[in-house]
């Protein structure tokens, strides 16, 4: 008979939890639904685990726009073991999706777990500490976006190894942190290893500098010799070394996803220059630093510390009062809540730091993590900076970034690469780990913190009281604070705001907020009286921080029936084709913004995936041209700001000429238009899409005339030029490349060659065809060149065989330049870099695998049992 110890039951309390929270997804009755992971992630990943069981490493993705790179659009997570094995299973990609979420919701519990038994902590109190971590407002709705959930489950372990100061070989430290940082740019997160990274560049440069401003006579005070104050300088300048090995080591492991990935951002719309590069001025609207302050926190959302629901839910219907605030912004998560036992902790150990003692006992590194909290919820706030303060409060510096003087501000101006990323609310699993390890520290430490602690409960108490008052004062005359009712916001999907429905769940909330408060309190009096042991208070406090964030966590997780009935009878597009996706308006119901509905979340994602919206046509294996994909090149960059340049200037009559002409060009034979306009399937208001379809466009064209433009010269006026004369019947395509090459590379002065062509074969990341021309021709095709398509031209003769270049064409399209005669071209796509850098990564694997192996065997000698 198998006995679990008590230590053992504690480590299963979160995986326990987690498990019954999603397990309607993962028997497969329902799936996950509601932002990225129903219209983005979920087809993305039925598509990438489609092309894996038919390809060993599938490079190209022949369906989204003019074809993008499969691994560099890095959140595909190509390489990522966990997906790799999740998405070959025979089961549904809706259910595989969920278990990818929960095995990374418990990986955050086991991590968080990990990094406080290395402070010493007890098996219960690192217990309530991954549970407080893995089911918190900034790490559980990250099932939202997989790859970012990812980063913060392997998170732990990195910021624990690189940070805390336990004794560990710089080896085991290294490659345990080089590990970690490879897992999570392997599954699409390689901005949260940069946040990380530079968190623990600071710690380790203030580490080293404290150690030198220190005099060495404080050595000498207590009892060390000048050769051990030497030794604590080194041991703090390892931190440093640590993190460098440690980015060198992962570099190595996921070398073919940095190559693929460095080089698509390379030629993606992030390393265009701002419209505004000035560091004070206000960024433009949808300009580039726009973009990146996009979800930046609001201050007021620290309210969601202490009370789970401070501000009302967004679905099934819209109660989000914080929306009545001007600038609140777009929201990352419902809310930030980690349980109110963290936000008593937290408070608790800064009135205890903020005290000044004498003689005052060591406190460890609960400095390092309290002050990584704060700073990390600084960065959060992104826009709203000190400037934005300024302006709020005396109207001035209104031609100022009101982002200016804030961390995120720094960061983006100050740290080499980081204005290519964005989002500052991707610091805020950061936050809540750091958070975390100061309430591992805080439950080791309660006779310590026994003064600090009840001031703590009594400010918290005190607050509650008074906002519960607030509320039930406001849930009697909720229209009184309002100046105009008419002008309140409505959401496109949720419908108009619900105020009255909004306060009933923020007095629900706080009352939560309450009993959760007054059940802490009991234990820690009983325990400060000596009435209950620590074990015993310990268990009591995990199973109130059990129950208060079940209650968070089953309000936020969003599902949809798996297989819905309605969608059946309802027509797709033709996945055969090119198509391009347009809406009447905002392509939304009117209804869904007029009226609320209980079963709106299943309506939206129904209609998302009848429209193809975001990446639903990959799971139909369809092609879009506009879709959404995670990185976008320039060139589509360039192209959408042409056409809006371009129609603004034309009648209604011009423009749909002018799309015709677009159309006929790239050869889109198919349109999706989303109208505002509903219609009733199975009693669900559904989006109604009108499909219109044009002459099939051929595969391949072939052009005996054409210009050439130095590739260096490229812009989007060039663009708009180009766009401008689509509907000529005399425009050639244009040929972009070297001037060098262009002087030997001339078109043919023969008015009506002869040309033939039959396509021989085509996948996604090849294609062949025969071409039969009497003169020198273009073979243009309609895929994007990201430099890495390169053609071979093989002639009747078999001793006429060689390489073409392949140009870019038009910006979307590429070709090559075939010379007279019957030739077969072949087009493939191979990065150059691929195969060296995946032999590079198997023996980096190989190594580390090594390393664990020896070490895993010099662990077994060391505690074998003696033959004595």
């Amino acid at each position: 008979m198998i006995r679990v110890s008590s230590s053992g039951l504690h480590r299963l309390v979160a995986p326990a939890i987690i498990l019954l929270l999603f397990a309607s997804v993962l028997v497969g009755i329902d799936r996950l639904a509601f932002r990225d992971v129903g219209h983005f992630y979920t087809p993305l990943y039925d598509y990438i685990g489609h092309r894996t069981d038919h390809q060993w490493l599938p490079l190209w993705n022949p369906l989204d726009q003019t074809g993008i790179p499969l691994v560099g659009e890095t959140t595909t997570a190509v390489f990522y073991p966990v997906r790799w094995i999740l998405f070959r299973m025979p089961i549904q990609t809706g259910t595989a999706i969920g278990w990818y979420v929960v095995i990374h919701l418990i990986l955050a519990a086991i991590t968080t777990r990990y990094a406080a038994r290395r402070t010493g902590a007890s098996e219960i109190t690192a217990s309530i500490a991954g549970l407080s971590y893995s089911l918190s407002g900034s790490v559980l709705v990250l099932y939202t976006n997989p790859p970012f959930l990812v980063g913060a489950a392997w998170l732990p372990l990195l910021m624990s190894t690189l940070i805390q100061r336990r004794p560990m070989p710089q080896s085991q430290r290294v490659m345990i942190a080089g590990t970690a940082m490879a897992m999570m740019i392997l599954a699409g997160d390689p901005q949260t290893v940069a946040n990380v990274v530079i968190v623990a560049m600071v710690v380790g440069c203030g580490r080293w500098a404290l150690s030198w401003i220190v005099p060495r006579s404080n050595a000498r005070t207590e009892g060390r010799t000048e050769n051990k104050g030497n030794v604590v300088i080194a041991e703090r300048s390892t931190t440093i070394v640590a993190v460098v090995a440690s980015c060198l080591l992962a570099s190595l492991l996921t070398l073919p996803q940095l190559a693929a990935s460095v080089s698509w951002s390379a030629q993606s719309d992030r390393v265009l220059p701002d419209e505004n590069p000035h560091w004070l001025a206000p960024p433009l609207l949808n300009s580039r630093r726009g973009q990146a302050y996009q979800f930046s926190v609001a201050p007021w959302h620290v309210a969601e510390c202490l009370t789970p629901n401070a501000f009302g839910s967004l679905l099934p219907q819209y109660r989000r009062l914080s929306s009545l605030i001007p600038g609140d912004g777009r929201i990352w998560t419902p809310s930030v809540y980690m349980g109110l036992l963290v936000a008593i902790a937290f408070l608790s150990t800064t009135l205890h730091l903020a005290r000044r003692r004498k003689n005052r006992k060591p406190t460890g590194d609960v400095v390092v993590w309290l002050g990584i909290t704060l700073a990390a919820s600084l960065v959060c706030l992104g826009h709203f900076g000190p400037v934005w303060m300024i302006q709020n409060a005396t109207g001035g510096m209104a031609q100022t970034d009101s982002g200016t003087g804030g961390l995120y501000w720094m960061l983006y101006h100050v740290v080499p690469g980081y204005d290519s990323l964005r989002y500052p609310a991707k610091w805020l699993p950061i936050a809540a780990f750091a958070a975390s390890m100061v309430t591992v520290h805080w439950l080791e430490n309660l006779p310590r913190y026994a003064a600090s602690t009840w001031r703590a409960l009594m400010a918290i108490a005190t607050v509650m009281v008074i906002a519960l008052f607030v509320v039930i004062g406001l849930q009697y005359d909720p229209d009184r604070w309002l100046d105009n009712r008419a002008a309140l916001p409505s959401d496109p999907f949720w419908g108009p705001l619900d105020i009255a429905g909004g306060l009933g769940e923020v007095c629900w909330s706080v009352v939560h907020s309450i009993i959760v408060l007054a059940c802490i309190t009991w234990v820690l009096m009983q325990l400060h009286r000596h009435r209950l042991s620590r074990a015993t208070a310990m268990r009591c406090v995990l199973g109130i921080v059990v129950i208060d964030l079940a209650v968070f966590a089953t309000s936020n997780i969003a599902r949809v029936s798996a297989n819905p009935t309605e969608i059946q009878s309802i027509p797709i597009a033709d996945a055969g084709v090119m198509t391009l996706r347009t809406r009447t308006g905002s392509g939304w119901p009117d209804v869904w913004q007029n009226l609320q509905e209980a079963d709106r979340l299943t309506e939206v994602e129904i209609s998302s995936e009848i429209a193809w919206f975001g990446r639903w046509h990959l799971a139909d294996r369809g092609h879009v041209f506009n879709n959404m994909t995670s990185i976008r090149s320039q060139a589509m960059a360039m192209f959408w700001k042409a056409t809006r340049e371009v129609c603004s200037t034309k009648t209604e009559k011009e423009r749909a000429e002018f799309w015709a002409a677009v159309s006929q060009w790239l050869g889109i034979e198919q349109t999706i238009n989303a109208t505002e306009t509903s219609r009733v399937a199975e009693d669900l208001n559904l989006v109604e899409t009108q499909i219109s379809r044009t002459p099939p466009a051929p595969a391949v064209q072939i052009h005996h005339s054409w210009s050439i433009r130095d590739s260096a010269t490229t812009s989007s006026e060039d663009f708009s030029s180009l766009l401008q004369k689509l509907g000529d019947a005399n425009r050639v395509p244009r040929i972009y490349m070297d001037a060098l090459e262009a002087q030997l590379t001339k078109p043919s002065s023969i008015t009506e060659p002869s040309i033939t062509w039959v396509i021989k074969q085509e996948s996604a990341d090849a294609f062949e065809i025969e071409v039969n021309a009497s003169t020198t021709c273009l073979l243009e095709r309609t895929v994007y060149q990201d430099g890495h398509w390169h053609a071979t031209l093989v002639s009747s003769n078999p001793s006429k065989k060689h390489t073409a270049t392949v140009h870019r064409v038009d910006y979307l399209k590429q070709g090559v330049i075939v010379p007279p005669g019957r030739w077969i071209v072949t087009f493939e796509y191979r990065p150059w870099w691929m195969m060296p850098s995946i032999i590079a990564a198997i023996a980096g694997w190989l190594t580390m695998l090594t390393y664990w192996g020896r070490r895993s065997g010099w662990l077994l000698r060391r505690h074998a049992p003696s033959s004595r």
